[in-house]
């Protein structure tokens, strides 16, 4: 019975052995989230069995998980994100065993930013872990930790596995460009694997896809159509690109186009295949360890560990020899490779010497060539510039006399602008005192003195009661003063209201607001003009200044025709239409009324401010209108 079971277990370690070593043999042709997978399982088998190991496997699961899993590498999908807490966790237990607790303490931590990834043992281990950190890190000397973590900040490590993985990528496309190019696209295809592998160890996707697509291209180049659809296919599927991009797209056209090829050359018959597409079929020969690894396989199906240990050991150790022997003659060739790239720069070289001795003795003979040009560009530049100063004094005497008759006339001028600006302020100063201002500047700035308009106006009759009785004892001097006294402030009243006067009547004016230009509120103006004047007379007449005076104002609107009427020699700014007759009718009925200011209905409906009660309007019948007119009696 205890031979039974020490053979049981004797099996059972075989059985593990060759298990770990199957996926140590495996880890060698892995690369990526293909080979952390790996890792994790080969570091479980490891646990409680060889610490080395575990340790070493554990280090380089946490560097391939830091290099591929990131935001920017598309060949990671949310649901693998775990792999990288997971690969803290191990590292982080591997130092825990070898009481290395400050490196343990810096992976756990780790851990805990993506803990709700990982599965809840692990979770709760990692908790577990750090718990009994809290009190073995504080046991530890300061020096050995700040030792610790200055030789851990050099990481020599990292810096020499960095420079070794780029020398081996470069080489290894080193070697895949020359087989290419010498038309192996076999041995071509081969190396630019082993380059999307090391591409996927450092979580480089868009240099995975750009060289997985020229593998597909070397496919199609070397006549394998069914192996570039699906290699085509391959990089749609495993790649990670879910969107529909314009990679994708293009890869989907291309396996269309290579469909139809592959259907057409199926059609030929093997030696019409071979002349159309001139490709050599062979089969790859079996290698005398590929015998070893089938017969390892087979012992292991029927369970005799032993025998399979034996043909496993015998097919790494010739593994291993093929693999040397495979890199002695690859370093061979890049060895030629580089004897030929420097052959090529030498002989490069000696053409670029030849080229530039070629170009000096050019620039030597141009530069004799420019020599003789200067030469003769100098005696003609000496004589243009003799011509060009005789030339220049001559312009020099005629620009003198030209300037001193343009100064002269400048002067003159000058002279002509001060009479016309002084002649054009008397103009303005006389015609103002014939007529308004305004109306003064719409006869000096208007181009078109003889444009007649229509505009909408409000024209308003002013006449003063009993004029005549009161200036009959007066002398002349007498009544201009008190006309100047009774018009200046009201001339005043009408233009601070943009009102223009039209007419002085002797006893009275008229006065015109929207025209020559218009507020838009031009019955509001007139009509508080109206009422400014009569409230201004009594005031002065209230003070003794002026004597009692009553008025008679007459307001109303309506279109008008407006403009210049006269001839070439006397013109005068003239307001035609019928409110204007109609605006002195009403001032006549303010008489019969026996009040100061009348007002008709257009004017009112014209007004923005309206009084809170309809006023009362009473329709008279004037001359030389058919139809009534309403008016409203203000004061």
């Amino acid at each position: 019975m205890k031979a039974i079971l020490t053979l049981i277990c004797l099996t059972l370690s075989l059985s593990l052995f060759a298990q770990r070593d199957s996926l140590e043999s495996v880890l060698s042709g892995q690369y990526g989230k293909e080979k952390l997978i790996t890792l994790h399982l080969l570091i479980e088998q490891l646990h409680n069995t060889n610490d080395k190991k575990e340790l070493k496997y554990a280090r380089e699961a946490s560097d391939l998980a830091e290099n591929i899993i990131h935001s920017n590498n598309r060949l990671i999908t949310k649901d693998e994100l775990y792999l990288k807490p997971v690969s803290y966790y191990y590292l982080g237990r591997a130092y825990f065993k070898r009481e290395q607790y400050a490196k343990a303490r810096e992976y756990l931590d780790k851990v805990l930013s993506d803990i709700d990834l990982i599965d809840n043992e692990k979770a709760g281990q990692t908790l577990i872990y750090l718990e009994e950190l809290e009190d073995k890190t504080a046991e530890r000397s300061a020096v050995g930790v700040f030792l610790k973590k200055s030789l851990d900040n050099m990481d020599l490590s990292g810096k020499v596995s960095s420079v070794t993985e780029n020398m081996g990528l470069s080489t290894t496309l080193k070697l895949a460009r020359y087989h290419e190019k010498n038309e192996n696209f076999i041995k071509a295809i081969e190396q630019y694997e082993k380059a999307i592998n090391l591409y996927k160890d450092q979580g480089d996707s868009e240099e995975v896809y750009f060289y997985m697509n020229h593998v597909a291209s070397l496919y199609e180049k070397s006549g394998q159509y069914q192996t570039a659809i699906n290699y085509y296919e391959k990089i749609n599927d495993q790649a990670g690109i879910k969107e529909d991009t314009l990679q994708v797209m293009m890869n989907k056209k291309r396996i269309a186009q290579l469909e139809t090829i592959e259907k057409e050359v199926s059609k030929l018959s093997p030696s019409a295949l071979d002349k159309k597409t001139n490709i050599t079929h062979f089969a790859s020969p079996e290698l005398p360890q590929d015998k070893f690894k089938r017969l390892a396989d087979q012992m292991e199906a029927q369970k005799d560990f032993k025998k399979s240990l034996e043909y496993y050991k015998e097919y790494v150790a010739l593994q291993r020899a093929y693999e040397k022997q495979q890199q002695e003659k690859e370093l061979a060739l890049l060895e030629q490779i580089n004897y030929n790239e420097n052959k090529e720069r030498e002989i490069k070289l000696l053409q670029q010497e030849k080229e530039i001795q070629r170009m000096r003795l050019s620039e030597n003979e141009a530069a004799m060539e420019q020599e003789a040009e200067f030469r003769n560009m100098l005696i003609i530049g000496a004589s243009l510039l003799a011509a060009l100063a005789i030339a220049l004094w001559l312009m020099y005497n005629m620009k003198r006399r030209n300037h001193r008759r343009l100064q002269s006339a400048y002067h003159d001028l000058e002279t002509t602008q001060n009479q016309l600006s002084e002649a054009e302020k008397n103009i303005r100063n006389l015609l103002g005192q014939q007529v308004s201002g305004a109306v003064a500047n719409a006869l000096i700035t208007t181009a078109e003195n003889d444009r007649i308009d229509k505009r909408f106006v409000c024209v308003m009759f002013l006449d003063i009661r009993n004029f005549t009785p009161f200036v009959e004892n007066k002398t002349p001097e007498e009544i201009i003063q008190f006309q100047n006294d009774v018009f200046g402030f009201m001339i005043d009243i009408i233009e601070r209201h943009n009102g223009v006067i039209n007419q002085l009547l002797g006893d009275g004016f008229m006065a015109t607001f929207g025209a020559p230009v218009s507020t838009e509120h031009d019955c509001d103006n007139a009509f508080e003009s109206a009422k400014s004047i009569i409230n201004e007379l009594e005031s002065r007449a209230a003070q003794n200044i002026l004597p009692p005076i009553r008025v008679g104002i007459g307001l109303h609107a309506g279109d008008v025709v407006v403009g210049n009427v006269g001839n070439a020699r006397r013109k005068q700014y003239s307001i035609t239409g019928n409110p204007v007759i109609t605006a002195a009718r009403i001032e006549q009925l303010t008489k019969e009324f026996g009040v100061q200011l009348l007002v008709s209905r257009e004017v009112y409906e014209n007004l923005t401010s309206k009084p809170d009660v309809l006023p009362d309007f009473k329709a008279v019948h004037i001359k030389g209108r058919f139809e009534p007119v309403e008016t409203w009696s203000v004061i």
